[in-house]
């Protein structure tokens, strides 16, 4: 876990258990776990909500904008902590301020919060409100067929990714994650630095490949680092 995520936490943790915002009137109920389960699974998270059980943990409680934030962090943390995989690493921590809107979707008043007292930074699709960029991915069986016809046949058959995409609705951060951790998955099973390698050179490719009906998301990733666009043909 980076230092700078390690300070983050703990000083949120802190700050958020000792100051006047953990007294807030503001508590919100939280929805069901099924809701929080679907809105997390939108960013690729279902890996993390077996590991950690963050909905079940907040499920119907009422919490206050601190005691959610603090539910996030720490389990956020102990999830980074458990996984080796650098990328991965990468875009949980893209991801933290999305989450906070996602687990407190409903609540306006609870994230303006949060981001007086510098927990959280909104995004550009909060703050405009127009930032709903799900993506509805094709089915399994388009799906197989564009890897197929790209000679990723291997790879779809030793991975979960297209079960795990298919016909689901995504945030383009979302698709970042699942194919991240196939691609991690991959290179374990076939024991092979080198694959793992090309395939991470070949990253981009697949990206294009799996969005290639949404642009826009595209263009997300390529904002968040995640893929070069034309750049990696060059």
């Amino acid at each position: 876990m980076s230092v700078k995520l390690c300070v983050f936490s703990l000083f949120a943790i802190n700050f958020l258990m000792c100051t006047e915002i953990c007294t807030s009137d503001n508590r919100v109920t939280m929805p069901s776990e099924e809701i929080l389960s679907q809105r997390l699974e939108q960013y690729g998270l279902n890996h993390f909500i077996a590991e950690t059980k963050l909905p079940a943990s907040l499920a119907g409680k009422k919490k206050s904008p601190a005691q959610v934030a603090v539910a996030w962090v720490t389990r956020f943390d102990d999830y980074s902590q458990a996984v080796s995989n650098k990328q991965v690493k990468h875009i949980m921590q893209l991801l933290q301020p999305y989450i906070f809107e996602a687990l407190l979707q409903d609540e306006p008043t609870a994230l303006q919060e949060l981001a007086r007292y510098k927990i959280y930074t909104p995004t550009k699709g909060a703050e405009d409100k127009k930032g709903d960029k799900v993506v509805i991915m094709p089915s399994k069986e388009i799906l197989s067929q564009k890897l197929v016809k790209h000679d990723l046949k291997h790879f779809m058959e030793k991975t979960e990714l297209v079960t795990s995409l298919a016909d689901k609705k995504l945030q383009p951060l979302g698709v970042a994650m699942l194919l991240e951790l196939a691609l991690d998955g991959y290179s374990r099973s076939v024991e092979s630095m080198q694959v793992g390698v090309m395939m991470q050179v070949s990253k981009s490719d697949i990206f294009e490949v799996l969005l290639q009906d949404a642009p826009t998301a595209l263009q997300e990733l390529a904002v968040c680092g995640l893929y070069e666009g034309d750049k990696h043909k060059e």
